[in-house]
Order: C-alpha cells, then sequence, then structure tokens
C-alpha cells in the first residue's frame, strides 16, 4: 500500500513560545506512508499483518525540519459489506499487451531553507546559551534556497500498474558556495553540481502514478566542505506525477520530496517527457 497526502501540525516551532519544538517548522507538511501485509479472507472478513513506514515533513522548505518516521507493525481486520465472489473456474485476466522501454526525461525546480544558517543558530545557543537575546531566538528567518534537477531514466513498463529501471541524476545547487557550509576556506565551483545513479519505479492508476527512486552519488564533491547533518552518500526522492492527456500522455507534472536517508532535504515542482524507444 502506497499512500500520500496533506498533513497539518497545530504546534510547530517558534522561537518564543515552543523553541524546544524542532520536528516541524510549518503548519503544513507532506506526508507519505508505505505498507507490506499478509491478508487472508475468510467470508466477510479480511485479516492482515505486515511492516509500515510513516515520513511527515515539510520536505525541508521551512527550518527547523527534523520531520517524523515511524517504523512498525500494523494489523487489523476489515469487514466486506458484500459477500466475497466465487471464484471463476476459467481466469478471464487478461495480460498487458503494451510492454515497452521508454526513456524519462525529467527537469526539476527545488526549494529547501537554509540548513546551515539555522545549524549556526543552533550552535550558538548552544555554546553561548548566556546570551538569550540575541542567540536562543536567532535571527529572523533564514534563507530560502532553489536548485534545478536533470535526470534521464530508461525504464521497462512490463505491466499496467508498473514500471521499473534505472537512471542518471545530475543536481546543481547554486547557492553551495555561500551560506550551506559553515567549514573555513574558499569552496571550489565544482561543488555546485552532484552526479549520481539511481533505481527508480513507477506504480500507475489511471492518470496518477507515483514515482519512487533510491540512488547513490557518483560524485558529491560538496560533502568534502559542508559541515551539516544533512549531507550523506544516499539519496531517495518520492513523489506523485499526473499525466496530461496531450502528446498521447508524454507529458507528465508533479512533485516529489528529495531526502537523505529519510531526512527531507528539499521539495521539487517535476515535468517529465517520456520518449517511446521500442515495444516488446
Amino acid at each position: 500500500r502506497f499512500g500520500n497526502g496533506i498533513g497539518y501540525n497545530t504546534n510547530i516551532y517558534n522561537r518564543f513560545t515552543n523553541v524546544d519544538n524542532i520536528m516541524i517548522g510549518s503548519h503544513l507538511s507532506v506526508y507519505f506512508d508505505v505498507a507490506f501485509s499478509l491478508n487472508y479472507r475468510c467470508n466477510q472478513y479480511e485479516f492482515f499483518i505486515g511492516p509500515e513506514f510513516r515520513h511527515l515533513s515539510n520536505g525541508g522548505t521551512v527550518r527547523p525540519n527534523k520531520g517524523i518516521n515511524k517504523a512498525g507493525i500494523g494489523t487489523g481486520i476489515r469487514y466486506y459489506m458484500q459477500p466475497e465472489l466465487p471464484v471463476p473456474q476459467k481466469s478471464t485476466h487478461l495480460p498487458y499487451e503494451e510492454k515497452k522501454l521508454h526513456l524519462n526525461i525529467t527537469y526539476a525546480s527545488g526549494i529547501r531553507g537554509a540548513q546551515g544558517e539555522w545549524l549556526y543558530d543552533a550552535n550558538r545557543y548552544i555554546w553561548n546559551n548566556n546570551d538569550v537575546e540575541n542567540v536562543k531566538y536567532g535571527k529572523d528567518g533564514y534563507r530560502t534556497c532553489f536548485y534545478h534537477l536533470m535526470t534521464a531514466d530508461l525504464m521497462c513498463r512490463y505491466a499496467r500498474r508498473y514500471a521499473s529501471g534505472i537512471g542518471l541524476d545530475a543536481l546543481y545547487e547554486p547557492y553551495n558556495l555561500s551560506i550551506e557550509t559553515q567549514k573555513a576556506g574558499e569552496r571550489p565551483e565544482q561543488v555546485q553540481w552532484s552526479f549520481g545513479l539511481a533505481a527508480k519505479h513507477e506504480v500507475y492508476f489511471r492518470r496518477l502514478s507515483m514515482q519512487m527512486a533510491i540512488g547513490y552519488y557518483l560524485s558529491r564533491p560538496f560533502n568534502n566542505y559542508s559541515d551539516t547533518t544533512e549531507e550523506h552518500s544516499f539519496y531517495e526522492r518520492i513523489g506523485l506525477r499526473y499525466n496530461i492527456p496531450i502528446l498521447k500522455d508524454c507529458i507528465s507534472v508533479g512533485y516529489n520530496i528529495y531526502a537523505h536517508l529519510s531526512k527531507a532535504y528539499g521539495t521539487e515542482l517535476v515535468i517529465d517527457i517520456k520518449l517511446p524507444i521500442t515495444k516488446f
């Protein structure tokens, strides 16, 4: 099971009245949940049990944003209003006849709050807690950063609901030369670019689809100069798409949550172009 929605938080961080809550810094958040379950149907009752994972954060657009991750076991009973129909002796399922390869080209524009500025204020509070007025509450707000993402994915649509593949990601972060690091020294211009290789999967439901990616950075020079807590070798993306009914459904738009080891790094607005290669 995959779930995606909007969360509303009533008790968010406030530097004057709620300075100890650093989990969520904005009222609106994005919610994801993923679950796998074993199901047993008996008449109109269904019993299920399996692992679940839930994530809630504002996508790194506002600081602070540690986010909330929950992992556990879900179990329960479902009751169906209609009795189960008898299974036919002969299957009527039709195989998916449109198996094909396609190239998925993506451009995304991302937004995130400045993690470096937030950590700078937090460290000043820890080491200079006598200066309450200037340190505990920090300055008025943290800078908003914009970045760009380009990807090229080779995808295989092997079923009506599923497509899987592998892709190359190129990430451009122009602000890496300034606010995102606390280490001394001048950074080379190459720290603005990162390149990764990712395994990708897409689940379709009519014109909607959910995209997921797990990647590894082939090159991320910024790691050598960053002193933040959000830099890792692995990254993840998950998001929704809507296939626009023009050009034979070749164009889709949506959004991603970009994360490092399940910690939200940024939120991206995305446009995808699917280029058919061949059927098989």
